[in-house]
């Protein structure tokens, strides 16, 4: 596998990059510019040794955990050395699903028995989280400012039945394993989101956010279940104790209601938030519900009041050549677009005008099985399609092709301008029509 990637790797480069060409300027250079693609995609040539039931990519880290047991961890840095690492001897188990850190250091697996396992980036054995068992961990919240080397520091944990939990893993040393102590420091309740009817947690993001003074640290977490989407925001002591986030799901007790509700439940969503940079606030998220996409701005800078959504909308799911809709298996978020999944190909949508503009089928499915998930590593922006069978790879080309058309359409010319400014045709474009809107407006 090895070569193979670094085969995929020089590839990719070199496709992605435009052709030597003997002009520069003008309506040929236009014409490359449209033709250039946003996303390339390009089938990782792997036969895996088992079926492939899950995917993480963070950081240039990527983990496969297979039908087998056995997690396949590769850095992708350094491509030559992997590492196949056994959960489990038995598979009468199966993995319910695995989540690894943003810095690509914490591994925690999820078993459907209810049984959890901790995988530091410097093992190559899996600890048993003993205080988790019985839980299902349907979502992970990490603290990203705070996680280190060999802790997770204080995490969010959500649950096949609703819940919300706080914990803090190490990696800890060999007086642990001697003493027969977990990687859990502690484990606590916070929260239940669906009383009524256990619903899994879909999606958790917990994000910092500036104090209101120098006693204090701010936060505010974003939870969702299928149909529902909770922002839970308030302030921790900077002397708190564990469970440190407790304060948080206190306050807002009191404002039970502070939830929105979309129709359509299809018994599972997906929440994304979309950082610029690495370990920078997000600026915008997305929400795969029953009823659409929903898309919008996030401020965490506190200036939103209870919340931080902001100029949210309800993007609709695109309609095939026959106008049957079909609902996506997964998504993720791109600066301007949202890439959603389905067994069989794969939609991009532009989050500024909800237009398809991208569209590419998988034709191996009756051989590699339908598609199962995909995921983004936000610090690379590559994106990691598979199935069973099968692993593709995306990269983002020319993500801003065609953004300053649709700022030219909203009359946005100043944001049209600054993506239009490297084409000197599309440029003339937004300054004559700004030319024509300044005279038919009399400004």
């Amino acid at each position: 596998m090895t070569s193979l990637i670094e085969e995929f790797e020089r590839h990719a480069h070199q496709s992605s990059q435009p052709k030597p060409q003997s002009i520069s300027l003008g309506l040929v250079k236009a014409s490359l510019d449209e033709e250039m693609p946003i996303f390339c995609q390009q089938k990782i040539n792997f036969d895996p040794p088992d079926p492939v039931l899950h995917v993480c990519a963070r950081n240039n880290h990527f983990v496969m955990g297979m039908s087998s047991n056995v997690l396949r961890r590769i850095d992708l840095d350094h491509p030559d050395s992997q590492d196949d690492i056994e959960l489990l001897k038995s598979v009468d188990d199966s993995m319910y699903d695995m989540f690894l850190d943003p810095t690509g250091r914490h591994l925690i697996v999820s078993m459907n028995s209810g049984e959890n396992f901790y995988l530091s980036r410097h093992s190559k054995k899996v600890r048993v989280l003993g205080k988790l068992k019985g839980h299902k961990i349907s979502a992970v919240g990490w603290d990203v400012y705070t996680v280190t080397d060999s802790s997770t520091s204080q995490i969010l944990v959500g649950t096949s039945k609703g819940l919300i939990l706080e914990t803090d893993i190490s990696s800890g040393g060999e007086d642990n394993r001697l003493f027969n102590v977990g990687p859990e420091q502690y484990v606590k309740q916070l929260y239940n989101l669906s009383k009524d009817k256990p619903y899994p947690v879909t999606g958790l993001e917990c994000e910092k956010m500036p104090p209101h003074n120098n006693q204090e640290y701010r936060y505010c977490v974003i939870a969702t279940l299928p149909g529902r989407l909770y922002q839970f925001v308030g302030g921790i002591s900077t002397s708190a104790e564990p469970p440190v986030f407790q304060s948080i799901f206190t306050e807002s007790e009191d404002a039970p209601g502070r939830f929105l509700e979309l129709p359509g439940n299809l018994g599972y969503s997906k929440l994304c938030l979309f950082h610029p940079k690495f370990r920078s606030p997000p600026t915008s998220f997305a929400w795969m519900t029953g009823a659409g996409i929903y898309h919008g701005k996030v401020n965490f800078s506190g200036s939103v009041g209870d919340g931080v959504i902001l100029d949210a909308k309800l993007l609709q799911y695109p309609r095939d050549e026959d106008e049957t809709r079909d609902y996506p298996v997964s998504m993720v978020l791109t600066e301007f677009h949202v890439v959603l999944l389905f067994p069989d190909r794969i939609k991009a949508i532009c989050t500024l005008s909800g237009v398809l503009v991208f569209c590419d089928y998988f034709k191996d499915t009756s051989r590699f099985g339908p598609m199962r998930g995909i995921c983004r590593d936000s610090l690379t922006e590559v994106i990691w399609v598979f199935a069973n069978k099968a692993i593709y790879k995306y990269k983002v080309v020319r993500e801003t092709r065609d953004v300053w058309k649709t700022y030219l359409e909203k009359n946005e010319f100043e944001l049209a301008r600054t993506f239009a400014a490297d084409n000197a045709v599309n440029l003339q474009k937004v300054l004559t029509k700004e030319a024509d809107h300044l005279f038919l407006t009399g400004k």
